[in-house]
């Protein structure tokens, strides 16, 4: 014999709760974009923490070599220093100032050294170390044409 008695409402207990994993993927989502937009504000808050750092620093290694010449510029913004040293016919730094603001400038030995090896055929060479970036040529009758620049 065939009962006709409807099943019976299943309870709440027994629903799936789909409304509470949506809100906890609306979550994680709020959460992991404020992440995002406060790790893309750190990093240009860094970023610029050390272009002035480096900035200060090409101004101060002038200072601290009391170089004062026309063959040592500093930019009006403060952001690169050119730099003109010895050739064969050619005016510019001495020795002892251009090493002086390389080493003020924490500048790597192997850099230096390719500064002083590099010929006239070489054309442009350049390197970067710690915030800066250099870029330089060497002409014997216009001497090294050294600029240094925060990146």
């Amino acid at each position: 014999m065939l009962h006709n008695t409807p099943y019976p409402k299943p309870s709440r207990v027994y629903r799936p709760k789909r409304r509470t994993r949506a809100k906890h993927g609306l979550a994680m989502f709020i959460v992991g974009f404020l992440l995002a937009i406060l790790l893309s504000v750190g990093a240009y808050v860094g970023m610029s923490y050390l272009r002035t750092v480096a900035a200060n620093n090409l101004a101060h290694s002038l200072d601290a070599c009391s170089v004062s010449s026309r063959y040592a510029r500093l930019a009006s913004d403060k952001t690169s220093l050119t730099l003109v040293a010895y050739g064969d016919g050619a005016n510019g730094l001495s020795q002892t100032d251009f090493r002086c603001i390389l080493s003020e400038l924490d500048t790597p030995s192997s850099v230096r050294e390719r500064m002083l090896i590099t010929r006239a055929v070489d054309g442009a060479q350049h390197e970067e170390w710690n915030v800066y970036r250099v870029t330089w040529t060497y002409h014997p009758e216009d001497g090294l044409s050294v600029v240094l620049s925060a990146r």
